[in-house]
């Protein structure tokens, strides 16, 4: 026969004569510990929001100036902030896209709407997504949109964001 050994400490933590407690200070630890996350992406959000934006009005100045995107694009891209809350990326010429990021508190909304077509046989279409505030096991936030793509560096979030502004000139 084979005999285990326990130690008194060990039945004690097998065993222990608060269950209720036990549970109730887990539950109190899991609240502390979300609370705590919760708190740690709400401070990193206006940071990251204001980063996107940065990095949205660079990349369309970058692109306004360089010769090659704008053969690829037809045009200026226009970026226009829209107060605190959100900012906007037009292209006037056909196909004609606009693009609206509007920020929320846990999430940012995208919208981008194409306009295909002369004034008497236009058609528009819309997209949409959200890039929500995720934080890693690091405690830093990044964005993930609705596909589960993620963005770790907000300039990729920018470029994904502008990516059908070349691509809707093909």
């Amino acid at each position: 026969m084979i005999y285990t050994r326990i130690t008194i400490e060990r039945w004690d933590a097998v065993m222990s004569d608060d269950p209720i407690g036990d549970e109730a200070r887990r539950v109190l630890a899991d609240r502390a510990r979300d609370e705590s996350r919760a708190n740690s992406l709400r401070a990193q959000a206006t940071g990251l929001w204001d980063n996107l934006k940065a990095q949205v009005a660079s990349l369309v100045t970058g692109a306004n100036k360089n010769a090659d995107m704008q053969r690829v694009i037809g045009c200026q891209l226009q970026y226009l902030p829209q107060n605190y809350s959100g900012f906007e990326v037009h292209k006037a010429t056909l196909p004609a896209l606009y693009l609206r990021v509007r920020y929320h508190e846990q999430f940012f909304s995208v919208e981008w709407e194409t306009v295909e077509g002369g004034i008497a046989t236009s058609s528009v279409t819309q997209q949409t997504d959200n890039l929500r505030l995720e934080l890693g096991p690091d405690d830093r936030a990044y964005l993930k949109n609705d596909r589960g793509q993620e963005f770790k560096i907000v300039r990729d979030a920018a470029l994904y964001l502008l990516k059908p502004f070349w691509e809707a000139s093909r």
